[in-house]
């Protein structure tokens, strides 16, 4: 009998650890092999990949609630919900990673860091750059931290503190924060010019060539700068150096040269400086503004064969510019002086092309400008308009 009840015994405890271990394997099916928590974050990354962030929001929530305790699932979750627009979720799931004792230090940093994009994105940038310093803290020797903190200042336009945030993060990467401190110190040079302290302006400018040599932007300041200190012959030779590392900056070194001499020997200058950055690059992404130019001195001196052939030139490389008309308009003046006859000429041509614009577009995410910038104003890329 006692046999039999030990036999029983065994059995009723095989069939205990039978049912443990399966309710155990239900409650975690991440660690299935092709378990739902899986399938359902492998769902939200083609969401994601297919930049469909609501629906990969939904299968991550979904993925954290049949599979709670993957890190990297909140921080995803967390990610594309601020993305679908929905900051205030963001917030929530972030406060309950945050909010673990064991979380791993790089792990606590990227969560304090999206919880620094979220309020970014809301409009509260001091926030936003109190969660960046705690991120720095919970992760020393990370770049992150410090690139999203230097990003900020320069968007608040604390430009003194973001050189000092890249000086930090040039020893944690070296290239990288001598690169992002040069251009900085290019925008505090600019601030310093507009307040009428160019000399100032020309130690920033300098400071940013001796971390990034072949920085284009910072020879214009640095000219710009020695200029309004009254030493033109060396505002001079920093914009032409800009113009040669730079052919884009051709069109506004013209215009300084211009300016630099006044108005006769100024534009002779001008002149002989535009005819040789045309030349050395006929089909780069200033030409057609340097023919404008040469046209339009051609013009003021009388020279209608000379003002036609750049004027063709210009219709060659950026017909639907609005200088086209304007100067086929002066042309027609200029060679029988007849109004009419120049009114005829410009309305022919708005109506031939049906619509303009000027050819200045970002090379990185394709947004387009009326002007020249130094960076553009929709991605924030350097020297990326072409």
């Amino acid at each position: 009998m006692s046999a039999l009840l030990l036999l029983l015994a065994f059995l009723a405890g095989v069939m205990v650890s039978v049912l443990v271990t399966s309710l155990v394997v239900r409650l975690r099916p991440e660690r299935e092999e092709g378990g739902p928590a899986r399938t359902l974050a492998e769902r939200a990354v083609a969401e994601i990949v297919a930049e469909d962030h609501p629906a990969a929001a939904a299968a991550l929530r979904h993925a954290v609630e049949s599979g709670p305790g993957d890190d990297a699932l909140y921080l995803l979750l967390a990610d594309q919900q601020s993305r679908a627009g929905d900051g205030a979720r963001a917030a929530r799931t972030l406060e309950v990673l945050l909010a673990r004792r064991d979380l791993a230090d790089r792990t606590r940093a990227a969560a304090l860091l999206l919880r620094a994009r979220v309020l970014e994105r809301a409009g509260e940038l001091e926030a936003a750059v109190a969660a960046c310093d705690e991120a720095e803290a919970a992760a020393r020797g990370w770049a992150a931290p410090l690139v999203a903190l230097e990003q900020l200042q320069t968007r608040l336009g604390r430009m003194r503190e973001a050189v000092a945030t890249a000086g930090r993060l040039a020893s944690v990467d070296r290239e990288r924060g001598r690169v992002v401190s040069a251009r900085r110190r290019v925008l505090l040079a600019r601030e310093l010019l507009a307040d009428g302290l160019p000399r100032e302006a020309a130690r920033e400018a300098e400071r940013a060539l001796s971390e990034a040599r072949a920085l284009p932007a910072a020879e214009m300041a640095l000219g710009d700068a020695l200029y309004q200190s009254q030493d033109p012959r060396k505002a001079r030779e920093a914009w032409l150096r800009a113009a040669q590392e730079s052919p884009a900056l051709a069109p506004l070194v013209v215009d300084r040269l211009e300016e630099l001499e006044g108005p006769a020997r100024g534009r002779e200058a001008a002149r002989q400086f535009a005819r040789e950055a045309l030349s050395r690059d006929p089909e780069g992404p200033a030409a057609w503004r340097l023919a404008g130019w040469l046209a339009d001195d051609a013009l003021r001196r009388g020279q209608a064969a000379e003002a036609r052939g750049f004027v063709e030139r210009i219709e060659e490389l950026a017909p639907r510019s609005s200088a086209v008309p304007r100067l086929r308009g002066r042309l027609a003046l200029l060679e029988d002086g007849a109004a009419s006859r120049a009114l005829v000429a410009l309305r022919t041509h708005w109506e031939g092309i049906g619509g303009w614009g000027d050819p200045w577009r970002c090379q990185r995410c394709g947004f387009s400008a009326a002007d020249f910038e130094w960076r553009c104003p929709s991605c924030r890329a350097w020297e990326s308009l072409a």
